[in-house]
Order: C-alpha cells, then sequence, then structure tokens
C-alpha cells in the first residue's frame, strides 16, 4: 500500500477527494489531505509520500513550488497536479518534475481514480524491479563462483558454457586478453566460515583497487587453500602493483599472509582450465621448495617432473635414510607436491608410532607445511626414535624427552620445569634419567642444543647471538664454550667449513 499526499486549499474540492474514491481498492492507504503547500512541508517529513496529489495555484505557495521540494527529498514520489486552464503555463515546469498526470479543473474522480491508478503501478512496478534487482545482487557472488568453477575446470564445454551464463550473468567474449592469478593463504583456513571469511577480505581489497573496473575480473574460492582471480585486459605489471599492494594490506586488515602466483596472458577462455592448473602447480611449488610467499609472475609453464614412486619406501626410518630423502626431494624438485605432502604425511604417521610422540600435526596443518619444515618434523621425530631406542625406556622418560625437545629453545627450560611436566621430583627423574639414557639432564639438553647449533651455523647466515637465543642459551659466549667442548672446534671454525647456505634455482623465466 502507498501513502497519498492530498495538496488542495478548497475545502469542498479536498473532502470529496477523500469520501468519494475507494483509494484502498487501488492500492492506497493511508490518504493525507492539507489544504496548503506549507501545511503539508510541515507534514511531508512523518508522511514520507508515495504520491502526491496537488493543486498548482494555492496561497503562499503554488503546487510546482511545493513538488519540487518533495521530488529533491523523495525521488521516487509520483506527482499529479490538479489544474485550471491558466494555469498551462506551468506545463514546462510540469515535465521537468516528471509529473505522472496532469488534470484539469473541474476534476472528474473517475479521472482522480485512473491517475492514481496508474501511479501505484508504476510504483508497483519499480518496486519489482528493485526486488529483481536486489535478488540479482545477492545471487550474483554464488553465479560467479559458478562461473569461474566452469571457466577452470578440465574439458571446458564452451556451448554449455555459453548456454548457462551468456548474456545474461557474462558477457566477456570467447577471444580476449585473458590471465589468471591463484590467491594461497599460507596457512589452511578454518572451515568454510574461515575461507568465506578470506574470499571477503580478497573482494573488500580488489574493489579498492586502483586500476581494476568490477566488470573486468572474476574471482572464486577454489577450495580452503586456494582463491582464483580470472580478469581480462590487464598486463601482468598493472596486476603485480594490485596484488602487491593486497599483500601488504595483510598486516592491517583480516587477510592472513598470501603466496601468489600470477600467469601469462591467454587469447581465449577456452585455454583458462590449462593456464589454471599450470598457476596453482607453480604457485604451490613456490612455496613448498622455496618458502616464496610473495607474488610471483610466471612466463611460461613449469616442465612437469614425476615422482619416482620407489624413493619412499624407506627399509627403516633412520636419520640417514630420512636425510638421503629429503635431499633428493630438494634437488630433484619434482612437481607432484599433492602426492608428495601425502607420502611424507605417511611416514610422518610412521615415525609417530614408535617415537610414543603425543603432538601430532593434523594432516590439515601438515597440508600446509614447506619442504623444509617437513624435514624438520620428520628428522625430529626420527631423531627422538633414536633417541629412545624402542621400548627399554620408561614412559615417563620418553615424556620428558620429547617434553625437552619441544623446549629446548626456551632459556628458561630446567629439571624442575621438566619434572613438573612429568609429575616426578626433581631428584627421582634425576636418577631414572641418567640411568636409563646414561647421560644427566642437563647434558642431554646440551647436547640438543649443540645439535641444533651445527644446523644452524651450517645452513643458515644467522649472527651467533641469534643462533645462541634460537636454541635457549644465554648469549653467544656462552654458545662458544657449550660448542667448544661438544665438538673441539670453535661455531665459527666449524662454520667455515660447513656452511652451505643453499642459493634458489631459477626454475622459469620470470622468477621473482
Amino acid at each position: 500500500m502507498f501513502h497519498l499526499l492530498i495538496v488542495e486549499d478548497e475545502k469542498r474540492t479536498r473532502e470529496g477527494l477523500c469520501r468519494h474514491i475507494d483509494w484502498n481498492g487501488i492500492g492506497v492507504d493511508p490518504v493525507t489531505a492539507v489544504a496548503g503547500g506549507m501545511e503539508a512541508l510541515l507534514a511531508v517529513d512523518d508522511i514520507k509520500p508515495d504520491i502526491l496529489l496537488s493543486d498548482i495555484r494555492m496561497p503562499h505557495m503554488t503546487g510546482i513550488e511545493l513538488a519540487t521540494i518533495i521530488r529533491k527529498k523523495f525521488p521516487r514520489c509520483k506527482i499529479i497536479f490538479l489544474s485550471g486552464y491558466a494555469d498551462k503555463e506551468y506545463l514546462m515546469s510540469a515535465i521537468e518534475l516528471k509529473v505522472v498526470n496532469y488534470i484539469e479543473k473541474p476534476i472528474d474522480v473517475v479521472e482522480i481514480r485512473k491517475a492514481v491508478s496508474k501511479a501505484v503501478m508504476q510504483l508497483e512496478s519499480e518496486q519489482k524491479e528493485e526486488l529483481i534487482h536486489d535478488g540479482f545482487q545477492k545471487t550474483l557472488p554464488i553465479i560467479h563462483e559458478e562461473i569461474v568453477s566452469a571457466l577452470v575446470s578440465p574439458g571446458l564445454d564452451w556451448q554449455r558454457f555459453s548456454q548457462d551464463f551468456i548474456p545474461l550473468y557474462f558477457e566477456w567474449t570467447k577471444i580476449g586478453n585473458y590471465s589468471l592469478s591463484c590467491i594461497r593463504p599460507v596457512k589452511k583456513l578454518a572451515g568454510d566460515a574461515g575461507a568465506r571469511a578470506f574470499l571477503s577480505s580478497v573482494a573488500r581489497e580488489l574493489e579498492q583497487a586502483h586500476g581494476l573496473a568490477p566488470d573486468d575480473y572474476l574471482l572464486s574460492l577454489r577450495s580452503s587453500r586456494e582463491a582464483v582471480l580470472i580478469y581480462r585486459n590487464l598486463p601482468p605489471s598493472v596486476m603485480t602493483r594490485i596484488l602487491g599492494d593486497l599483500q601488504a594490506s595483510a598486516s592491517k586488515s583480516q587477510l592472513p599472509e598470501t603466496a601468489i602466483g600470477i600467469s601469462w596472458p591467454c587469447l581465449s577462455l577456452t585455454e583458462i582450465p590449462e593456464l589454471y592448473a599450470a598457476v596453482s602447480r607453480m604457485t604451490e611449488y613456490e612455496s613448498f621448495y622455496y618458502e616464496n610467499y610473495g607474488t610471483t609472475t610466471f612466463a611460461e609453464p613449469l616442465p612437469l617432473k614425476e615422482v619416482p614412486k620407489n624413493i619412499f619406501r624407506l627399509k627403516e626410518l633412520t636419520l640417514s635414510g630420512a636425510e638421503t630423502l629429503f635431499d633428493t626431494l630438494a634437488r630433484e624438485k619434482y612437481t607432484d607436491i599433492p602426492y608428495i605432502r601425502g607420502e611424507l604425511y605417511k611416514i610422518y604417521m610412521m615415525t609417530i608410532e614408535k617415537s610414543w610422540d603425543e603432538r601430532v600435526v593434523s594432516w590439515d596443518a601438515f597440508e600446509t607445511l614447506s619442504l623444509a619444515e617437513y624435514r624438520e618434523l620428520i628428522y625430529y621425530e626420527v631423531n627422538t626414535i633414536q633417541l629412545l631406542g624402542g621400548d627399554i625406556y620408561d614412559i615417563k622418560i620418553k615424556n620428558a624427552v620429547h617434553y625437552i625437545l619441544w623446549n629446548y629453545s626456551n632459556p628458561d627450560l630446567s629439571i624442575k620445569v621438566i619434572a613438573d611436566h612429568v609429575n616426578l621430583s626433581q631428584n627421582y627423574l634425576s636418577t631414572l634419567f641418567k640411568k636409563q639414557t646414561g647421560v644427566t639432564i642437563n647434558d642431554f639438553l646440551l647436547n640438543i642444543r649443540a645439535e641444533k647449533a651445527c644446523r644452524l651455523l651450517s645452513d643458515t647466515d644467522l649472527k651467533l647471538y641469534e643462533i645462541a637465543e634460537r636454541i635457549g642459551l644465554l648469549d653467544a659466549n656462552y654458545l662458544s664454550t657449550v660448542f667448544k667442548r661438544q665438538y673441539g672446534v670453535t661455531p665459527t671454525q666449524y662454520r667455515r667449513t660447513t656452511a652451505k647456505f643453499p642459493r634458489r634455482e631459477k626454475i622459469h623465466e620470470g622468477d621473482s
């Protein structure tokens, strides 16, 4: 129902309009009638009229003046003027106000009813169009997801795609200048809600990006591990800037840290499935082997390199066997990353069974790690197995060893802290630990810290004080003392003979 405001200074005409027309029957309710423009203006903010039926010639304020003010306040209000023959001079003003009708006096009730009915039909039509538009806007993101899903799926059926989406939902032509980007959160998102929040954050950043028109890109979530952005007529340099800004905003927004791969262009939408598969694989490759979590622009596909299945068949879980496996993976850089992750998880779970480790990394968390992190994780478990040596140790000693390995970097780690963790007295734990392992707790902890120092000296260029901090020692001097006592050489001498600082290899043109 729509609100009608009648403004007529002649009382009989005003009352007649209210009394002799079944307004409710044509969709009008309530009806407010006032005697002049000034009175109407005092009430208009409360009334919020949908239809204005007003005389033109009135004291103090003309109907044209009143309608002009109401039009500014309520642009959708439909205006009907009542006028005498001499009011034709106001016709141009009425046209400018987009008046829906212009009724001459003496008024005819039937004509008034028809004019208001016409205004009601216009309002109803506009409401329907608005509802349809709102509904379309709400469903558009879902439709975009369907469009992106169809475009990146292998074996794209262009004829079926055209029937489903063109031209109502999608206006891009089959032939054009197209590219895409894969946006991968460094850590897996927390369920469907986390994935949706991530997509919304990316969408907000893109909406504010300079040089990116809303009609020139499609954004969708492919999985909890990846969003894909398809766009047209934008050179890689522009997208590098836009996506670089997106990554820079991560620290000050809800957007998590991401790894982003930008493709080379293609000339047809039918090439998108192959392009997506290549860029998705290469983006994961960058973070897996190189821990590259920046923005990388690719110039060509990465050649496929299959993994020999037998390299994961370890006869026994030894540190040397694990080192051989990881050295091979780091050197060969096989491209089937999901398969490698799956096989490494099997090995990891085997080590968990043998090491009695209660702190198990779930598959969701494991799936996000880099090769270097897998190496560290599995080395830890294999090393623990060798330290514990099967079933000869008491469960309390196994727990104490694990606790030391988890917390060796804490400078406050002490026998008391370890004893509290395993619910034993300090004296009993010290006695039992020495009896079963052959070394004191303090010596065991220093051995672990010295071993970690060896790895950091060989594989990084960290300063001695930084290494000391990482392994839980107070300062570089104490590190030197412990290290010299353990290995017979100073940390600097050890580094000079073993440092390798792996350098990244160029794998394809356009690496960053």
